[in-house]
């Protein structure tokens, strides 16, 4: 997204970001907003008051003003942001009206104070949401860095959030028979009831489209662009393919075997053109596909907030016309979001590109087979100028259904010079590491690099993972050690394997370690939810190792006892609430195989740990699931005016164990009748939970605002208890 100019003032002092926001020291530009502390008319006199209080207004006013123009240079966004400053505006105007009428009046009805007070508490709490609104402003106005994908969809939560208090606060004062006497005296109650309709309306259409976070936001290596000065020649030839106008060459699908690098040619094709065509990117990731259903309105939902108005409108259209899209078929979601509100489009509109990363890791393979023909079907429907970039594995299921849709194929296996981008890219993070690490001289020699080029077998993640293993501990220690056994080390699976037994190894002496370092990584694999170490540390309560620990005194432990010797192959944030993920998908497929995984020493029994998993989601929600979990005096609060409790009072581990109990539950291997209990299979916690815990679980699914996920949650278990 470009960089925005607003016309806020040069000096603006935004509001905080971070700590809650003091009504008594609100800026937008130069302009105070309102105070908090103001002198009572019984203190200052009747005139004074009367003064401060129109000044304040006046303050709001001006920032409302403000808020308003500079709206009009937010792309896409901009136009809800202005219709909420209009709104504060109708309301601020109106409250100066109601104040002039009251003035005359005042000592005879000394009642009427209350309701001025009462306009001025509303003019406070609508410029502090201007405020809000003017640090989403600013957020779109900042350099771009690597997070800046995330900021169009962190900037329509936050508009959004907003909104809804903006709106919230209108319909609460509407409802008070003094405001509502002055302000229906004028003529501006039509304007607002209309200005509210339209921030209704604007709210609606985004959400009906659902979250697409997860088709912005990949994992670990979704984060990664190609290096500057490797992938030259595919990067350029797919830059000529997306300017191409041929609606006959409207899919690229790059194949290749793991750690090729085509989700990092994904990634980097899709941050290059973003602020030069509309676009939307998907990420596949095997074994944490829940959201693989909302695939079509995810990439929707991008499209919707990018920079040209044409598209948005067309996207916004057809989720009117079609409310209840997030639940449809994917046949339905794709005729309805692509097919026929950009068929309406032709190529009146920049290039829009579609990135779907990793096809082949969707859980549900006819999922993947149906997207790709649906492209086919609808081809001729669609504007010439709108391009799919896939990328995959060469798998049967996938090649069989590319062979019925015209597809320009490029398959990285057989590209011959990647060794000398592999080259540049070792350079390139090796010289890092020796920056890092203050080491003299040259290092590492050019005989020592070459043969490291060699031991990659052409595979960029083979490379990657070098440098973080090599970077952990003493660079040159760890790097005499994996050139010393070049036989061992060379290729993905022996360095994983190399990795994952010295880190075993050190635990040798120390089992409950080793079982708890196996579990981890267990939980990591079959988790259907990215895991944060509160998370993990929540799941694994019981352990003898964690039971009766403070979390601050576990995360600690976690990070330096059990998952230091995994850093190469883990992304372990310094936040413990962050996700932690496993660096690449080739990592799991790896764990997941007994045939690869050394004799069965580190392989991840997948159903016995969903079995695990299971247990302790039941275990943990017949412990702290209650009735009114978050102690609401007020149970008819919508949840947007309850999040800050709900994130309070139901932690994130209680959250995942809500959501994933059922399906652990069920891809967990049951256990016989007639066989030993060693397991303690979750069926015997699941009956207490159904009996006593049902309805407070449906509580917290719905507080957390996932209540539309119960029915097929049901369904599920229904069908395994059968």
């Amino acid at each position: 997204m470009p960089p925005v100019t607003t016309s806020l003032a040069p000096d603006a002092t935004p509001c905080p970001a971070t700590n809650p926001i003091q009504p008594n020291n609100l800026q937008l530009g130069s302009a105070p907003i309102l105070e908090v502390n103001r002198v009572s008319n019984a203190e200052a006199g009747e005139e004074n008051g009367s003064l401060r209080r129109r000044e304040l207004l006046n303050s709001a006013n001006n920032a409302l003003k403000l808020a308003e123009t500079a709206s009009a240079a937010i792309p896409v966004i901009g136009n809800y942001f202005g219709v909420v400053a209009k709104v504060g505006l109708t309301v601020v105007e109106m409250v100066l009206v109601s104040v002039s009428e009251l003035k005359p009046v005042l000592p005879r009805l000394i009642v009427n104070v209350k309701v001025m007070d009462e306009n001025d508490e509303t003019a406070k709490k609508l410029g502090t949401h201007v405020c809000h609104l003017s640090d989403v402003l600013k957020r779109f106005g900042n350099k771009p860095d690597q997070h800046e994908r995330y900021q169009t969809t962190n900037g329509m939560e936050s508009l959004q959030q907003v909104l809804r208090e903006v709106q919230h606060e209108i319909t609460e004062r509407q409802s008070q028979p003094g405001i509502m006497k002055f302000w229906n005296s004028t003529d501006q109650s039509g304007r607002l009831r209309n200005l509210q309709d339209r921030v209704r309306i604007a709210l609606e259409e985004v959400q009906r489209l659902g979250d697409g976070k997860y088709g912005a936001r990949g994992n670990a290596i979704e984060d990664i662009t190609c290096l500057p000065g490797t992938r030259v020649e595919i990067l350029e030839q797919i830059d000529d393919w997306i300017k191409g106008a041929s609606g006959s060459d409207r899919v690229l699908w790059i194949s290749g075997m793991a750690g090729r690098g085509k989700s990092t040619i994904a990634s980097t094709v899709f941050n290059k053109w973003k602020d030069r065509a509309c676009c939307a990117i998907y990420h596949f990731r095997r074994g944490q596909n829940i959201s693989d259903a909302s695939l079509v309105c995810a990439l929707a939902r991008q499209l919707a907030t990018s920079l040209d108005p044409e598209l948005r409108d067309a996207i916004l259209s057809a989720v009117e016309k079609n409310e209840n899209i997030i639940n449809g078929l994917l046949d339905e979601q794709f005729a309805a979001l692509f097919a026929a509100s950009l068929g309406s489009l032709k190529n009146k509109v920049p290039p829009i590109l579609v990135v779907v990363d990793a096809l082949d890791e969707c859980d549900l393979v006819e999922d993947a087979v149906k997207f790709v023909e649906l492209i086919g079907q609808y081809s001729d429907s669609l504007p010439d100028n709108l391009k799919f970039l896939l990328t995959s594995r060469p798998e049967g299921a996938l090649l069989r259904a590319l062979k019925d849709v015209q597809v320009r194929l490029q398959s990285l296996d057989s590209i011959e010079d990647v060794y000398a981008d592999i080259d540049r890219f070792l350079r390139h993070g090796l010289s890092q590491v020796k920056a890092k690490h203050s080491i003299e001289g040259e290092w590492p020699i050019p005989a020592d690099l070459s043969k490291l080029v060699k031991m990659s077998q052409g595979l960029f993640q083979w490379a990657r993972t070098v440098i973080k293993y090599v970077n952990d501990g003493s660079p040159e220690d760890q790097l005499a050690e994996l050139l010393g056994s070049s036989t061992v080390w060379g290729g993905v699976d022996q360095l994983y394997i190399q990795i994952l037994s010295k880190a075993l190894q050190k635990l040798k002496q120390n089992p409950a370690k080793r079982n708890l370092l196996l579990n981890l990584l267990g939980t990591l694999v079959v988790a259907p939810y990215p895991v944060s170490l509160e998370v993990i540390t929540f799941l694994h309560a019981e352990h003898d190792l964690i039971k009766g620990k403070s979390p601050e005194m576990v995360f600690k432990f976690l990070r330096r006892d059990i998952l230091a010797d995994l850093n190469s192959l883990l992304l372990v944030p310094v936040s413990s609430s962050d996700p932690i993920r496993l660096i690449h998908t080739s990592i799991r497929d790896l764990l997941v195989d007994r045939d690869r995984c050394d004799g069965g020493l580190y392989w991840v029994d997948v159903k016995q740990n969903h079995q695990r998993l299971a247990k302790a989601c039941i275990l943990q929600m017949n412990q702290h699931l209650r009735e009114n979990i978050c102690k609401l005096n007020d149970l008819s609060k919508p949840r947007s005016e309850i999040q800050d409790i709900v994130a309070r009072e139901v932690s994130k581990g209680v959250q995942y164990c809500c959501r994933s109990w059922s399906i652990h539950l069920t891809k967990g291997e049951q256990v016989s009748q007639s066989g030993a209990d060693h397991h303690s299979p979750p069926e015997r916690y699941f009956e207490l939970f159904s009996e006593e815990k049902i309805l407070y679980w449906l509580e917290v699914m719905s507080l957390v605002g996932i209540f539309n996920e119960v029915a097929m949650m049901a369904n599920e278990v229904h069908q395994w208890l059968l």
